[in-house]
C-alpha cells in the first residue's frame, strides 16, 4: 500500500486538466472557481458601466457570476485564430484572474468534457518557468507558457498573465454598441 506522508503532500500542486478545442490544458486547481454547462454568452458588457460593447471574436460574451457580467473568451480563437470554437459537450470555466489585468479579477473559457484533477510535482512546475519542452508545437505562441507530459497526455500550460492582459487591452479598446 502506498502512502504518501505529510512532507510529501506538500510537494504537489494540484492541477486541473481539461480540454479546449484540440488541446488539453492544464490550470493551476485554485484558479478554478466554478465549472457550468456552456450555454451562449450574453451580449458583452462593460465590466464597470454595464454597457453593451463590441470587442476581438475570442471575446464571446459575458456571463453573470455573483451578479457581475464576466467576459467568456474562446482559448482556441485566441490562440490559434481559428473562426469558430467547439459547442459539442462545452462548458463554462470560471476562473480567478491571476494578474491585475482585469476587473473585477475573474474571466471564463470555453471548454469541453469534465476536467481531471492531477498531482503535479512542485519542482516540474517550478521548472516549466525557466524551460520549454523541445517538441513544443506552441513555442513561439505567447499565451502557451510550455507543454508537459502529464496523466499520459501533453499537456499545454497557458500563459495566464498574458491572456488576462490581452483581455484587459481587448475589453479597454471595445467600441460601445
Amino acid at each position: 500500500m502506498n502512502s504518501i506522508s505529510a512532507e510529501d503532500d506538500l510537494q504537489l500542486i494540484y492541477a486541473m486538466q481539461l480540454r479546449c478545442g484540440d488541446r488539453k490544458l492544464v490550470l493551476p486547481r485554485n484558479v478554478i472557481m466554478e465549472l457550468k454547462p456552456f450555454a451562449e454568452p450574453e451580449p458583452l458588457q462593460h465590466p464597470q458601466s454595464r454597457k453593451l460593447i463590441k470587442s476581438e471574436p475570442w471575446v464571446l460574451g459575458s456571463v453573470i457570476y455573483r451578479n457581475l457580467p464576466v467576459p467568456v473568451i474562446s482559448l482556441e480563437m485566441l490562440i490559434d485564430g481559428a473562426s469558430d470554437y467547439e459547442r459539442r459537450r462545452a462548458r463554462v470555466c470560471i476562473m480567478h484572474a491571476v494578474s491585475d489585468a482585469l476587473s473585477p479579477p475573474s474571466f471564463a473559457l470555453v471548454c469541453q468534457g469534465f476536467p481531471s484533477l492531477l498531482e503535479v510535482p512542485a519542482t516540474l512546475a517550478e521548472s516549466l518557468a525557466e524551460q520549454k519542452a523541445p517538441a513544443d508545437p506552441d513555442k513561439e505562441n505567447p499565451y502557451i507558457a510550455a507543454q508537459i507530459h502529464l496523466g499520459g497526455y501533453l499537456s499545454a500550460v497557458p500563459d495566464l498573465p498574458a491572456i488576462e492582459s490581452a483581455l484587459g487591452v481587448a475589453l479597454t479598446e471595445a467600441k460601445q454598441d
